[in-house]
């Protein structure tokens, strides 16, 4: 996993040591035994950097980090090549955890905000990339986090939300403990509503439906089926009751990259009837798909592409098709998309699948003004995101999450959105210029060549309008300012 490093340091024409050094980390209560990582180093590296880079695997809280060899204490300032580092020796790396400064990273991210339990466990393994579960088993502490905040000093809960307790006196002066955003019983209106919409017991049948129908898919298929790739609401963790659907995309070995959309619809229609035959289920053909609604709670997607063998080879292919011929190809970033949707947290799906309850309760005038589940998962993840970027800690509750959501829907013709390096999939110099000049603009994370936001595919007025009417709870119908086209 270090390759890159490695590589960077042959290009900068630094002297590297070929050799992987044996290095033992150490931490109470953390590991029954020590744990053992490999690391390419530079003889020019310094035991600081050394460190920083222990402190990258293992994550926890470290208060006094010890970095030996042979007995003796290495300084940060040190190079390797002056402790006398040679090739085969072993480091050993003593890591002492904190309580203390667990709490300050805690403390860290409670100074703009207060957050719910939940939202402030979910946010610190956002940040430091560790579960605060793992964090206390490190201590020794043998209770959950909750009890870990109640008791301590520096933090005040209230109200389900924590906030930090130098910051509860003054404003109780005023006769408000908790801040107006952090609404508990609003938030609480959503987590029940979200409880009845996508309780465990349904996402266990969605679960055993969708591995169902791909082992019957599987074995009804005449292809040489690469992979199985599962998407849509089912495959995203993001079903909600009347709202489940499942795309599956068979990536086929043999079939030509370059195939033209006439081919495709062929094999398309040899998989129906294969499907047809084999399944029992009452289908159509949709375009360059095969869809039909199980007895179950799920709806059916079906769809073929290439194996491209990888996803850079894949964007190199679909750039040089015409642009009306990409769209059959697309399902081969499939794979893409779920690894994009599995990287979000539990939070963010659960803002997610509020969204597609409140479209649910809302009648729009013709499919083209109704936002689509891409739509509403990328505005959500992009919600997150600018809240970060702001350095403001994420919306305490669902009611806040909620609430900046539908300010961007509100706002949604001013929309543009190109993703930062780090959260698209794609490079810069992949996406289409013509396609950056759109408004409003929201850039799939996954594929170069869509704007989901569209305005020749999605017309926002009538989404605009129902966010500008901040009713969440109450249904609404249709607000006539599109005329049905």
């Amino acid at each position: 996993k270090n390759g890159a490093f490695e590589k960077a340091l042959k290009e900068a024409g630094n002297e590297t040591l070929n050799a992987n050094f044996r290095v033992r980390v150490q931490s109470r209560s953390h590991f029954e035994e020590p744990n053992e990582l490999g690391l390419i180093v530079n003889t020019q590296e310094t035991v600081r950097s050394v460190k920083d880079r222990i402190g990258k695997v293992e994550l926890l809280p470290c208060l006094d980090h010890r970095l030996e060899l042979a007995g003796n204490e290495l300084q940060d300032g040190q190079t390797l090549s002056s402790c006398g580092l040679k090739e085969g020796m072993t480091l050993t790396s003593t890591m002492t955890v904190s309580e203390d400064e667990f709490v300050r990273q805690l403390a860290e991210m409670l100074q703009a905000r207060a957050l719910t339990l939940h939202d402030l466990s979910l946010l610190y393994c956002y940040r430091h990339g560790v579960p605060t579960a793992q964090v206390l088993k490190a201590f020794g502490w043998g209770q959950h986090f909750p009890d870990f905040v109640k008791q301590r000093k520096e933090f005040v809960v209230a109200s389900g939300c924590v906030r930090l307790a130098s910051k509860v006196a003054p404003e109780a002066l005023s006769g408000r403990l908790m801040p107006a955003s952090c609404n508990a019983q609003l938030n609480q209106q959503l987590l029940d509503l979200h409880e009845k919409i996508c309780s465990k017991s349904f996402s266990d049948e969605v679960g055993i439906a969708l591995d169902r129908v791909v082992a019957d898919v599987q074995a009804a298929t005449l292809f040489d089926v690469e992979q199985v790739l599962r998407s849509g609401s089912a495959g995203h963790g993001t079903a909600i009751v009347g709202s489940a659907d499942a795309e599956l995309v068979l990536t086929v070995r043999g079939l030509p990259v370059d195939a033209n959309a006439q081919w495709l619809k062929g094999l398309v229609r040899s998989a129906a009837s294969s499907f047809e035959a084999n399944m029992d289920v009452k289908q159509n053909i949709t375009g360059y798909s095969v869809t039909w609604k199980t007895q179950g709670p799920l709806a059916i997607k079906v769809s073929l592409a290439p194996a491209y063998g990888s996803y850079r080879k894949a964007i190199g292919l679909l750039s040089v098709q015409d642009k009306d011929a990409r769209p059959c190809y697309f399902g081969a970033l499939e794979e893409q998309r779920t690894r994009f949707m599995d990287k979000q947290p539990m939070g963010v799906k659960t803002t997610m699948r509020l969204l597609k309850w409140w479209r649910g309760q809302r009648e729009w005038s013709c499919p083209r003004t109704r936002p689509g589940d891409l739509l509403l998962e990328l505005l959500v993840v992009y919600s997150a995101l600018r809240e970060q970027h702001q350095q403001q800690s994420r919306p305490s509750n669902q009611a806040a999450a909620v609430q900046a959501v539908m300010e961007l829907m509100a706002g949604f013709n001013t929309l543009q959105v190109v993703w930062p390096e780090r959260c698209r999939c794609y490079w810069q110099a992949d996406i289409p210029q013509t396609l950056l000049q759109q408004r409003p603009l929201l850039m799939d994370p996954v594929n170069p060549f869509v704007n989901v936001a569209d305005p020749d595919a999605f017309d926002p007025r009538e989404m605009m309008d129902f966010a500008r009417l901040q009713k969440f709870f109450r249904p609404a119908w249709r607000i006539p300012t599109v005329p049905d086209t």
